[in-house]
């Protein structure tokens, strides 16, 4: 399984080494503006929904299904290891919104407490993203799995612009969501769900044709 991790980390690094750069590049211009959680938070989960579709398709489109399925590797590991690449990048472009968020907020005389706590909310939506995302891409295919990639990115820009600017962190839900230790028992709800996730997607695979 590690060739095939090898694999999708290359490919994905290679066809996306252009937005890594731009995300430094927009980390940079969010703490001179002030608006790390929008403009990375936006980019992260971004990011995660066409790094997920990518993972998902590459293989159709390279044609390369038949070669992995020749190894030595169960089916379910096969699944696994799409839904290992995608945390390894998300935790990977956690780091970068985490790193850049504390400075702003260090520049800003402002708690890093915040920081956190936005922190563990995006990377939870980002987990639920990767769990629905991911079965509904190995079931019903690229055209559909757009539409779900173009409908979480809607879910999230609303979510972001109702955060950010209609007061929705105030409210009652997302005070709750935001604070520990509801955010932490919630990030770890996701686990359950990503595991539940892979489950699916793993029968899903093994029933499709071949």
């Amino acid at each position: 399984m590690k060739g095939l991790i090898r694999k999708d980390v290359i490919l994905i690094v290679q066809k996306y080494k252009i937005y890594f750069l731009f995300l430094f590049i927009g980390g940079l211009l969010s703490i001179e503006k002030g608006r790390v959680d929008l403009i990375l938070g936006a980019y992260l989960f971004g990011s995660m929904l066409a790094i997920q579709l990518d993972l998902i398709t590459i293989d159709k489109e390279k044609n390369w299904r038949k070669m992995v399925e020749s190894f030595p590797v169960s089916p379910g590991r096969i699944v696994l290891e799409k839904y290992i690449v995608a945390l390894l990048f998300l935790i990977a472009e956690g780091i970068v919104y985490l790193i850049f968020s504390m400075l702003a907020k260090g520049l800003a005389g402002k708690s890093f407490l915040g920081t956190l706590s936005t922190f563990t909310f995006l990377i939870t939506i980002c987990c639920v993203s990767i769990s629905l995302q991911i079965p509904v891409f190995i079931c019903f295919g690229q055209r559909v799995g757009i539409f779900v990639f173009l409908l979480l990115g809607a879910a999230a820009s609303i979510t972001i612009i109702g955060i950010r600017w209609w007061g929705w962190r105030d409210s009652i839900i997302f005070s709750t969501l935001f604070h520990s230790p509801i955010n932490i028992l919630f990030m770890f709800a996701t686990m359950g769900l990503l595991a539940l996730s892979w489950l699916i997607s793993t029968q899903i695979y093994c029933n499709q044709d071949r």
